[in-house]
């Protein structure tokens, strides 16, 4: 990093790990499915010391250094996704599904920041298999808001096997 009057350079390592579980089941009823489900995460990220050498104004310092620390992340979700079958796959027809998945996310966070949120979210989902199986279609938009944090996706997936 650099600009007209300082010049600072760095490597770091660090190391992540994540774990994680789910478990789910089925509940089927005459036009639809419901599909509760509850997980749970854990992440830790440490980087560790850093070392950093600066120039300014014509000095060098090549022994400066920068702790890392630790930062860690756990996470609570129970999201009850609920599919609607839209084609049974009689007749050689398609077998589509739309889901919607309502959730609610508790975090705790320690490190920088030290925090414990919770808050919702949902998804949309629509998914469809041509007649012959051959042609798979996926589409998928999430939207997440647990403390300040605001989160989106949109993801669409199209697969043909020949």
């Amino acid at each position: 990093m650099s600009n007209s009057t300082l010049q600072v350079d760095s490597h770091f390592d660090s190391t992540t790990l994540r774990v994680g579980a789910s478990a789910t089941g089925v509940f089927r009823m005459a036009s639809l499915e419901i599909w509760p489900e509850l997980s749970f995460s854990f992440a830790k990220s440490r980087v560790n010391t850093q070392v950093v050498a600066a120039q300014a104004y014509g000095l060098t310092a090549n022994n400066l250094s920068l702790a890392g620390g630790n930062v860690e992340m756990t996470q609570l979700m129970f999201m009850p996704q609920i599919k609607w079958p839209l084609g049974d796959g009689r007749d050689g027809a398609a077998v589509a599904n739309f889901a919607l998945s309502p959730r609610l996310t508790c975090r705790a966070t320690r490190g920088v920041g030290d925090g414990r949120d919770c808050g919702t979210g949902a998804a949309l989902g629509y998914s469809a298999a041509s007649g012959n199986g051959l042609t798979l279609f996926n589409a998928t938009v999430e939207f997440d808001n647990v403390a300040d944090t605001k989160n989106g996706s949109l993801t669409l997936n199209i697969e043909h096997n020949f």
